[in-house]
């Protein structure tokens, strides 16, 4: 069902945390309005400071329950680069600091290439993400420290991914508060909630 955002969206209020080299694909796909307002995100801004911006602008337009939360950058296994890079480590406390915000319902979705991955393998030409069950598993500790900030399920992509149309596409992880984990698909050419 087409929304006054000029997309497609679940129901509810959607934020979406961009870096700034993707705001204009963003921004061509999600307009600004009553249900969906894109944050750009400078090079090298740091991430508390992003957060606070915007847990100003949520304040500011008494924004208080998130239903989606698109965190949209560049990616790499256990990465994703919005403003500075986030990791495991530097993730947390974004989502700490915009998980007061967030509906009890809301779903996190990380849109970077390979950002859930733990490794990549070559499959051709293509790099295939791969979900490890080594200790070592960065993609992994990325969508759960966010899950643990927010209290809320994290997906993201295994693999690259395109802009248009916004969302997660092919094969994705989603973690849970508790630290479950699933592998699934993503909408592949529409957007995942359709």
């Amino acid at each position: 069902m087409p929304r006054e955002d000029g997309g497609y969206l679940a129901p509810g209020f959607s934020y979406f945390y961009v870096h700034e080299t993707v705001a204009p694909i963003v921004r061509s796909q999600r307009k600004e309005s009553s249900i969906c307002h894109v944050q750009v995100v400078k090079e090298r801004q740091r991430p508390l400071d992003t957060a606070g911006a915007a847990g100003s602008w949520l304040g500011r337009n008494g924004i208080e329950n998130i239903t989606q939360l698109f965190i949209v950058g560049h990616g790499g296994p256990g990465r994703v680069i919005v403003g500075q890079e986030l990791t495991s480590k530097t993730i947390v406390p974004l989502g700490g600091w915009l998980g007061s915000f967030l509906d009890p319902t809301c779903k996190i979705r990380i849109l970077g290439c390979s950002s859930a991955a733990d490794s990549e393998l070559r499959h051709g030409r293509f790099l295939v993400g791969q979900m490890s069950q080594s200790n070592d598993r960065p993609g992994y500790d990325l969508l759960y420290g966010l899950a643990r900030a927010t209290n809320r399920i994290v997906e993201g992509a295994l693999n690259g991914q395109s802009n248009t149309p916004l969302g997660l596409k092919g094969g994705c992880r989603r973690v849970y508060p508790d630290g479950r984990q699933e592998r699934f698909l993503g909408g592949g050419i529409k957007d995942p909630w359709d």
